[in-house]
């Protein structure tokens, strides 16, 4: 949209714009892999990427510059992966205790469901991480075989149909059998 703002009123946009532009829209589209992108979406990008920018390094910074002790933190994150097979669930969880021995803020730690939704042959990933206030707050993830926009809603979340999430005031086990549930189609209090 900005970009098409820009385009309209014209004149020249400068690089830098179009480096912000071009990494915005790279990273909502998902490097180019969620279904929303269109034709339309690589015509835009292709018109930034012809301002001199190092496209190497922006990605660079964007997917290849995680701290050692983010790495770790993933890695406990990944011990802890569990796979509801009757839900076509895969999940794992982070509390505060984990994120402050690794010295990683909670917003760090939101590309760790793009990790997990590489789970082969299973629909749902979802990752339950521990908020400051004790709460958890809940990331799903779907390949399409479900609407999370209508799971998140019955927890009072939102999102759209393959990205979602919700705060939960339960447990992870317990949050998880509720979006279990809710995944199956059975009827979940809020």
């Amino acid at each position: 949209m900005v970009f098409r703002l820009i385009e309209t009123m014209g004149g020249e946009m400068p690089d830098e714009t179009a480096l912000c532009l071009y990494a915005g829209l790279v990273t909502d589209t998902g490097r180019f892999q969620y279904e929303a992108t269109t034709p339309e979406t690589l015509r835009v990008a292709a018109k930034l990427r012809e301002h001199p920018f190092e496209h190497a390094k922006l990605v660079q910074a964007l997917y290849e510059d995680n701290l050692e002790s983010y790495l770790k933190l993933v890695g406990t994150a990944l011990g802890r992966l569990e796979h509801v097979e009757d839900a076509d669930l895969v999940w794992t969880y982070l509390t505060q205790s984990d994120l402050r021995e690794a010295g990683i803020h909670p917003s760090e730690t939101d590309d760790l469901i793009d990790v997990v939704r590489t789970a082969r042959d299973v629909d749902v990933a979802a990752i339950v991480k521990q908020q400051r206030d004790g709460r958890f707050k809940v990331s799903v993830r779907s390949r399409g075989d479900h609407d999370l926009s209508e799971v998140a809603a019955t927890f009072g979340g939102g999102g759209h149909r393959l990205a979602a999430g919700y705060t939960s005031a339960h447990g992870p086990a317990e949050t998880i059998d509720r979006l279990s549930r809710a995944l199956r189609g059975e009827p979940v209090a809020p």
